[in-house]
């Protein structure tokens, strides 16, 4: 009992929490992105083709609307939801309110994260067809399909809510 009263005892309980917290927390690290690629595909989900045409609409997107969707593939969330670990990645890589964000988890569920200029002005309707965009080929694990038809959407989404803004 002497033991659990010393310095040193609760020196070496703080030292291993400490490290265990540390660890912790570097098995929950965000993936990175390469800023203007907006495409992190670390579970391996997408085609060299696939990730090109995403470029190409991000590119495109960014010159017409100030806007991105970045696409994140993996393995695992660590445990946490998918909700927050896509919220965490936005706010690590630096996207802004009229920016998307796809979380796609590998043989499990997919995130949209949506900025907020996106979420205050998209209607109800333009949300759900970009759900059902991704649903089917999604379950099915047809990943490219899914992301892609994604994209389609989303490039009629934005410009239908960049005509309700011109008015």
């Amino acid at each position: 009992m002497k033991a659990l009263k010393s310095r040193g005892f609760a020196l070496a309980v703080l030292v291993v929490v400490v490290v265990a917290g540390a660890l912790y927390g570097l098995s929950r690290k965000p993936i990175s992105v390469e800023y203007a690629k907006w495409i992190a595909d670390d579970a391996g989900l997408l085609t060299a083709e696939t990730q090109q045409s995403l470029k190409d609409y991000n590119e495109n997107w960014n010159d017409k609307y100030h806007a991105v969707v970045a696409v994140a593939t993996v393995d695992s969330t660590h445990r946490w939801s998918a909700e927050r670990y896509a919220a965490m990645l936005g706010k690590a890589w630096g996207l802004g309110q009229n920016d998307m964000l796809l979380l796609e988890v590998k043989g499990d569920h997919y995130y949209v994260l949506l900025g907020d200029s996106v979420n205050q002005t998209a209607t109800d309707t333009q949300i759900a067809k970009l759900k059902n965009a991704i649903e089917k080929n999604y379950y099915d694990g047809e990943y490219d399909g899914a992301t892609l038809q994604f994209f389609r959407t989303a490039d009629v989404v934005y410009a239908q809510m960049s005509q309700m803004s011109q008015r």
